[in-house]
């Protein structure tokens, strides 16, 4: 198994929401290869998660991503091994972030909106 990175191109923003153009988006998808008579066939085993290009660095969206791949790996039958193989992929392009890191951005994130609005 193996995982596919299927990326979308940006859309268009909606002419009365100009700000909302996020970039491209990912989507990530676990694949199998199998051979059916004598052919290398390969099928989508499951739809692991999906995360905007503008927040491949905010570690609460890369949590978010994280969370949903971990509810889809749970719910199939992998070796401990092949699990590793496949969240290793996965970390090529989302890191994992620690509870503690997610806590930190979402703090800073925070005190950002409270400065933007005038609060100390």
């Amino acid at each position: 198994m193996f995982v596919h990175w299927k990326t979308r191109a940006a859309w268009r923003a909606y002419k009365d929401v100009p700000h909302r153009n996020p970039g491209k988006s990912f989507s990530a998808v676990l694949i199998c290869s199998e051979s059916v008579d004598g052919e290398l066939q390969q099928r989508v085993v499951a739809s692991l998660g999906h995360i905007e290009e503008d927040f491949l660095d905010s570690k609460a969206r890369q949590f978010s991503f994280w969370e949903g791949v971990d509810r889809h790996l749970n719910a199939l039958t992998l070796s401990p091994a092949e699990r590793q193989h496949i969240e290793e992929q996965l970390r090529d392009v989302v890191a994992r972030p620690t509870p503690e890191e997610v806590e930190k951005d979402r703090r800073e994130s925070l005190e950002k909106l409270l400065r933007h609005f005038g609060h100390s």
